[in-house]
């Protein structure tokens, strides 16, 4: 219906993002920790034995490769597809995990191991991601984080060979975007 009867040709997926009482998406598994993963987590060695990924395979498998299918069944290779993760502060997403917090490089690796997990699990390849869903709504991003995490995303998706572009950041409304981008560092 929504491909065929409402021409819809693309989604988001919101990526695992942080821990609510009930459900992990960042617990470290008895066989991988998050120390280790912080080390070993950048392209192309993603640790994702680190990560609860049961709701994201759940939702590739049983949303994003069937509208995929419909999409390009229409028009080859139509189909977008874009990802960004949330932690809010103070809501449904719960926070940030701390070894990712304030470290652009350990945050930039995240974003483009799933990149990677996607292709390599489902050959399902991404293309835009944002940096974080909503950033000025009870999040942890400042600007000047959101500068140096795009800064060090770009070099990684160059290293791995994937074409995935950075949109401009989800902000609560599209009038907050360019004050938001004014206040990056240079």
């Amino acid at each position: 219906m929504l491909v065929n009867d409402l021409g819809l040709t693309g989604l988001r997926l919101e990526a695992p993002a942080g821990n609510l009482v009930g459900q992990a998406s960042w617990e470290a598994t008895p066989a991988q920790d998050l120390s280790t993963f912080a080390k070993t987590g950048a392209p192309p060695n993603p640790a994702f034995s680190a990560f609860n990924t049961a709701s994201t395979d759940a939702a590739v498998t049983n949303v994003v490769i069937p509208f995929e299918q419909a999409v390009n069944a229409r028009r080859a290779n139509a189909f977008p597809l874009y990802t960004s993760q949330a932690f809010y502060n103070f809501g449904g997403t719960g926070h940030i995990p701390t070894w990712m917090a304030g470290n652009p490089g350990e945050y930039a690796e995240n974003l483009v191991s799933l990149d990677l997990y996607l292709k390599n699990k489902f050959g399902v390849v991404r293309n835009y991601m944002t940096i974080l869903n909503e950033e000025d709504n009870g999040t942890h991003m400042t600007p000047a984080l959101n500068a140096a995490v795009i800064r060090a995303v770009g070099p990684l998706l160059q290293k791995t060979g994937l074409s995935t572009t950075i949109l401009a950041g989800e902000t609560v409304t599209p009038a907050d975007v360019v004050p938001t981008a004014q206040r990056f560092p240079n």
